[in-house]
């Protein structure tokens, strides 16, 4: 068998698998639990809806007070500048006045004080 013949093989033995139809799942994948679902990141508070989020500093970042002030110890460096515009659950979020929903991070998210301790 020469090379020619080797590379004639190999192609229609791709071209016979390329084909073929692919088989259906034995069972079709059920849809998620909305209770068990992750949490969308674009509905989660961001860090500019927090009040812990501070002012500029001079080196132009926006530090988080929890985190400096050693609520985060296992999360974040007293020296943290987090993403402001990111959604995220995060046990020191403290929602501003106008925010309707005012329990805390620890009150919405309990499990990520509770994995802590």
């Amino acid at each position: 068998m020469n090379l020619l013949d080797l590379a004639s093989a190999a192609l229609a033995d791709f071209e016979r698998t390329a084909t073929a139809p692919t088989p259906a799942p034995a069972t079709p994948n059920p849809a998620p639990d909305p209770a068990t679902a992750p949490a969308d990141p674009c509905t989660l508070p961001t860090c500019e809806q927090c009040r812990n989020l501070g002012q500029r500093d001079r080196d132009g970042f926006r530090r988080c007070a929890a985190a400096t002030r050693g609520e985060l110890p296992y999360i974040a460096s007293k020296r943290y500048a987090p993403v402001p515009d990111q959604g995220r659950r995060c046990e020191g979020y403290a929602p501003k006045p106008g925010d309707p929903d005012q329990r805390t991070g620890r009150e919405r998210w309990p499990e990520l004080w509770e994995a802590k301790q």
